[in-house]
């Protein structure tokens, strides 16, 4: 008798075995998702009650609205209708049946199995996108990857984005299994390299399995290594195999039995099941795309950067769709010859690799002539030089030049031996900022007398510290090359191997600045979100769209509020846009006004300073227009004097019967942090009442209490009496869009207050209009309870 837990057998154990499996969500006859249980409330065969879909796959970690829903039939009989209108009894009439109730909500996969066994197997697959009226047989015989259904929905970034999570899922859990074995970050990262390029030898990959102990098996893995050098004609051999063959004195290879939580397990074990892993889960990824082997290599890139190699040592890994950016900064070619000084594990040149070999078309001798000639790099330390040379090995290229020793004791045999045109950098960290900066030189020195350009990614300081040292540096750049451009980049931009701001340098070599404007652009959103043991993602596809907007800014040099501005500079300035550039104004909207109201009132309720009523705004309305001639710039000078906060340590903050609020450098709750005694700070230090505050990170508030503030935090001492409270918080919303300045890496400080100015109303003299802002708080909700 024909029975159809056999079939969903057979979808059941295609699906766990696919690369992907890690990244979706498979559920079976009912779902934890509220909008399909919603949806499936009505959609039994029957008409009558729920419906129950053998499967329904989602990709949960996306958030995305793409579904995969699959019907099972025990006979292949009753796999179609000829009518399609029998879902009670076919899998394809149920699979459509259950289609009609997800079309307005999901861009669907339809599939309908029927049979009992692989030989008899029918399949039939349907795609029904959202809003359309109908759906497209895809014409499939066979149950298909993950990888293959998602080419049939046509997105490229969100399939890119699915394979990058299963990437940092793998390269995660393998890290937390090293971890537990006590195996430190630097051996962990060798023992993968060798893995991965041991199992490209098939000799070694059918044979791993019969070695008796770990000893053997670390011999095998070097014999292995030596073949697959030499097999792909890799330079520097010597030295890789020199650091692989560290790997025979790690514990996991040397040892009988190793501790794992205090319990002893055979060494033996261990590595096969390490091996195991790799083979059957990172493997089988290189069959999901055109690039092939390349997936080795982010796979490996990625348990690199989650291995939290060094950190101590100021290695900083640069994100891949940073690396990519670079090569539209520097506007490379196929004839482009790019050098990384500081190549770590490759990834600038991997980048260049791909756009170059994408440029070169068809050319086939281009191609070989850009991996064995237009690709250079240099990598102190031994271990990261292997990384390197392993991470372009699995990119396809094993000949690049890519040399282990200090940039700079080369620099003079390098600047002869290759025609440079580009330098990519990410100096170590660890550094000072002008060392940073001398690792700039060194990427402009390189081109000798020629003509080139040289981008880096370095910590903030470097463009706005003012230290003698760095000032000279810089000073002694702009004298013999131009400074094209500076961009300010996102802060976690590294997590999470580190959180540093940096921004981002393009020099052009041998054109000396002669007083020209450099464009300063602010790059502090690229999209990406943080997510928990994936780091930062590109959830929601920002930004392929903000990366052309920039770039179309930064190629034709334009100027846009909130975007880019342009300034000559010399080497004692500030080099960031947040000094210089333009405050976009044009999002100022009543919404942010009335946030500002409601988080001050919210406070006064929670501090209990007064026993207020929550009423709603006056009746009348007025119109807010940002963009209108009537607003102008003031200096923030002229409208306030300042004064900076008094540092209190924790012993001091004694309590007493009056407690005084204590503001302190915070985005919650009006920046108070703390209450201490009124009656023994009065006379000693100063307490304000009824003024602004800024703290360090630009977060404004406004105080018609008594407070003390500590010395991260300043007070703005109006100049006009008539700024009240309701005009004070119509500046606390225009002193907000100034925020986007100042951060960790560039803090609010006295000295940049003379410099700041704001966009306020004016009346008929050209005067800040008080009357406005007040007239207008008072028209916003709860303003009566101001």
């Amino acid at each position: 008798m024909a029975n159809e837990r056999n079939t969903e057998n057979i979808v059941r154990e295609h699906f766990k075995n696919d690369p992907l499996y890690n990244v979706i969500k498979i559920e079976e006859q009912k779902s934890s998702n509220k909008k399909i249980i919603e949806l499936l409330q009505t959609a039994s065969k029957s008409g009558n009650g729920a419906g129950k879909p053998e499967f329904i796959i989602s990709f949960p970690s996306q958030n995305s609205d793409y579904l995969i829903l699959i019907e099972c039939k025990a006979s292949v009989s009753k796999h179609q209708s000829q009518n399609l209108d029998n879902p009670r009894d076919y899998g394809v009439d149920g699979a459509l049946h259950y289609a009609k109730f997800f079309k307005n909500d999901f861009d669907i996969l339809i599939i309908a199995v029927s049979g009992e066994n692989e030989t008899e197997l029918k399949v039939s697959t349907f795609k029904w996108l959202k809003g359309e009226t109908t759906y497209k047989d895809e014409n499939t015989t066979v149950l298909l990857s993950i990888n293959d259904y998602l080419k049939i929905l046509d997105n490229e970034i969100f399939l890119e984005n699915i394979k990058n999570i299963d990437i940092i899922q793998k390269s995660v859990f393998l890290n937390e299994e090293f971890q537990s074995y006590s195996i430190s970050e630097n051996s962990r990262c060798t023992i993968i390299s060798a893995i991965l390029l041991s199992l490209l030898d098939n000799t070694f990959k059918t044979s791993y399995v019969t070695y008796e102990n770990s000893s053997e098996l670390a011999q095998g893995l070097l014999d292995a290594l030596k073949r697959v050098l030499s097999k792909n004609s890799v330079r520097n051999q010597e030295a890789m195999l020199g650091e692989f063959q560290t790997i025979a004195n790690e514990p996991i290879f040397k040892q009988l039995k190793i501790k794992r939580k205090k319990e002893d397990v055979l060494t033996i074990e261990i590595a096969k099941d390490f091996i195991n892993y790799i083979y059957k889960n990172v493997y089988p990824l290189i069959k999901m795309e055109d690039a092939g082997i390349d997936i080795l290599g982010k796979f490996y890139t990625e348990f690199i950067r989650y291995a939290g190699s060094s950190k101590s040592e100021g290695l900083v890994l640069t994100p891949f769709h940073i690396t990519d950016l670079f090569c539209d900064l520097a506007n490379i070619t196929a004839d482009s010859y790019i050098y990384d000084p500081c190549c770590g594990s490759g990834g600038f040149l991997i980048a260049a690799m791909k756009r170059m070999l994408e440029l070169a078309g068809n050319d086939i001798t281009k191609k070989n002539h850009i991996k064995s000639h237009q690709l250079i790099g240099v990598e102190r330390r031994p271990d990261m030089f292997t990384y390197a040379c392993s991470n372009m090995l699995f990119r396809g290229d094993g000949k690049s030049n890519i040399y282990c020793d200090d940039c700079f004791n080369v620099e003079e045999q390098i600047s002869a031996s290759h025609q440079l045109t580009t330098t990519f950098l990410n100096p170590p960290y660890d550094v000072s900022p002008a060392g940073q900066m001398e690792f700039i030189e060194h990427g402009l020195r390189i081109f000798g007398k020629r003509n080139g350009i040289a981008v880096a990614i370095v910590q903030m300081s470097c463009a706005i510290k003012n230290d003698k040292e760095l000032i000279i540096v810089k000073e002694r750049l702009l004298l013999s090359h131009k400074l094209k451009a500076v961009i300010s980049m996102p802060d976690e931009l590294f997590n999470p191997g580190a959180s540093v701001p940096t921004c981002i340098m393009v020099w052009e070599a041998n054109k000396p600045n002669d007083n020209t404007k450099t464009w300063f652009g602010y790059l502090k959103d690229d999209g990406f979100e943080k997510r928990k043991h994936r780091g930062r993602l590109d959830i929601n596809k920002k930004w392929q769209s903000i990366k052309k907007i920039f770039i179309d800014a930064y190629t034709e040099n334009d100027e846009i509020a909130g975007l880019a501005v342009k300034k000559a500079i010399t080497g004692k300035d500030e080099w960031c846009a947040e000094a210089y550039i333009e405050t976009n104004y044009s999002v100022l909207s009543k919404q942010l006004f009335q946030q500002v109201i409601v988080e001050f009132i919210s406070t006064k309720i929670k501090q209990q300073f007064v026993d207020i009523e929550v009423a709603p705004a006056n009746t009348i309305s007025i119109e807010l227009n940002a963009q209108s001639n009537h607003w102008k710039l003031f200096d923030l000078k002229l409208l306030f004097s300042i004064e900076k906060g008094e540092r209190l340590t924790q012993p001091d903050r004694i309590k007493g019967q009056e407690n005084l609020p204590l503001l302190t450098a915070s985005s919650e709750n009006n920046g108070i942090s703390d209450h201490i005694s009124y009656e023994d700070f009065v006379d000693n230090k100063k307490v304000f009442e009824d003024k602004i505050t800024i703290d360090m990170f630009f977060n404004v508030f406004y105080h018609p209490y008594k407070y003390f503030s500590d010395d991260n935090v300043h007070t703005l001492v109006p100049k006009n009496e008539n700024i009240n409270r309701y005009v004070s918080l119509f500046l606390v919303t225009i002193l907000r869009q100034l925020q986007y300045r100042y951060a960790y890496g560039r803090q609010f400080r006295l000295s940049r207050f003379p410099h700041e100015t704001i966009k306020l109303p004016t009346d008929a003299n050209g005067n800040p209009d008080w009357l406005f802002m007040e007239n207008y708080i008072k028209t916003l909700n709860y303003s009566k309870s101001i």
